[in-house]
């Protein structure tokens, strides 16, 4: 019986040494200096004692890449006795510290890795107006965010304004009005493409001429975001975006966004993306779309359309040069990134004609810097206008 006992006990270690041969029995994490250990191995979906398997590997490194944190990610394999390895990582971490500006707004900093959680947070201090400049406490943004919280799957987004004074510019209409804004969402990760996030809004507005209306609004998102490296010449990525207003303000709104990039030679590229956006209902002001602001159809008023259907086409063709203006060779030598930029809005108002699309084309320079890419542009639609953005 004891024979038959021991059989059992060698035969069942045997087969333990043989399955756990090749797997990966510890991850060795350099260079992070902020982002927490834990962290990256959540990221990297690692599970003490997986097989070694190139593909999840891969899986693995694009993740790293595709987190925003680092500029470079290494792996390698170290064999140990007994046929198993320990997986060495390697990162360089992206400054995680960037100044904000926004018009709206005011001036702001950005952390995007808080205390090496993977969770970005924004503080803004609104201090100026324009037309007429004036310097003043204009109340305040605070925000919290992660794509992937803690390099988990799940996401989430906390926000709150409190801004007075905020000019509203439209074709007919100017006024000033104070905004209490709380926004929470809470989403998760389908896997490194993509997302889906559901978020509950809550404005409270007020204006010189009317009385103080409030907003409560669910929305829902769905992004699928692209993998992006040296191999790859083109992508495409996608977003949906529906909202509905609740209780006594009733509305919908909803936008899909679709944008392709291609490599034609070397690292000359174009961009193209095409944009609808569905008004529908008693839209508030604060809540609605339009075209003429600096994210969608530029060259025009500012807030000049905003009717139920629109659609806008932009194409970008981009030429990355080096620091010493010659052809770059890899988005780590790119310093200066001239573009021109061609864009045609369909606005459906009334009848259906040739007044009913709308032309504009730009130049644009793309410039890196630590804090991020300055991009000034100029377009002309129904007339000219400087564009000044930092991303």
């Amino acid at each position: 019986m004891k024979k038959v006992i021991l059989s059992l006990i060698f035969i069942f270690l045997f087969s333990l040494s043989i399955f756990a041969a090749n797997s990966i029995v510890s991850v060795q994490v350099q260079g992070n200096t902020c982002t927490k250990k834990f962290v990256i191995l959540n990221l990297m979906n690692y599970k003490k004692g997986m097989k070694v398997d190139i593909d999840k590997l891969a899986a693995a490194q694009t993740a790293l890449e595709s987190s925003g944190l680092f500029s470079n990610v290494y792996m390698s394999l170290k064999a140990t006795s007994n046929d198993n390895y320990v997986l060495v990582v390697s990162v360089e971490e992206k400054n995680h510290i960037s100044p904000l500006f926004d018009l709206e707004k005011g001036i702001g900093v950005e952390e995007s890795d808080l205390f090496g959680f993977e969770i970005k947070a924004k503080a803004f201090l609104r201090c100026f107006r324009f037309s007429p400049f004036e310097l003043f406490l204009g109340g305040y943004s605070i925000g919290l965010s992660s794509r992937r919280a803690f390099g988990t799957p799940f996401s989430f987004e906390l926000q709150r304004s409190e801004l007075k004074k905020l000019p509203w510019t439209a074709p007919n209409s100017n006024f000033q009005y104070n905004l209490l804004r709380t926004t929470t969402g809470m989403g998760y990760m389908l896997n490194e493409n993509a997302g889906i996030m559901i978020r509950y809004v809550y404005e409270d507005i007020s204006t010189p001429t009317t009385t103080h209306f409030t907003v409560n609004a669910l929305s829902l998102e769905i992004r699928v975001y692209p993998v992006q490296n040296e191999n790859n010449r083109n992508y495409t990525w996608w977003e949906l975006y529906v909202e509905h207003g609740m209780n006594n303000i009733n509305y919908t709104v909803g936008t899909a966004n679709v944008e392709f990039y291609h490599r034609i030679i070397g690292q000359i590229y174009f961009r193209s993306r095409l944009y609808g956006v569905l008004n529908y209902g008693n839209v508030p002001f604060t809540r609605k779309i339009y075209f003429g602001d600096t994210y969608n159809l530029k060259g025009y008023d500012t807030r000049e359309f905003g009717a139920p259907l629109m659609l806008l086409s932009t194409l970008r063709i981009g030429m990355p040069l080096t620091s010493t203006f010659g052809i770059s060779k890899s988005p780590e030598l790119t310093t200066y990134t001239p573009e021109l930029i061609s864009q045609l809005a369909f606005v459906k108002r009334g009848n259906f004609g040739l007044e009913s699309f709308k032309p504009s084309i730009g130049l644009g320079l793309k410039i890196n810097t630590p804090f991020g890419n300055f991009e000034p542009e100029i377009f002309y639609g129904k007339k000219l206008e400087l564009y000044l953005e930092m991303k």
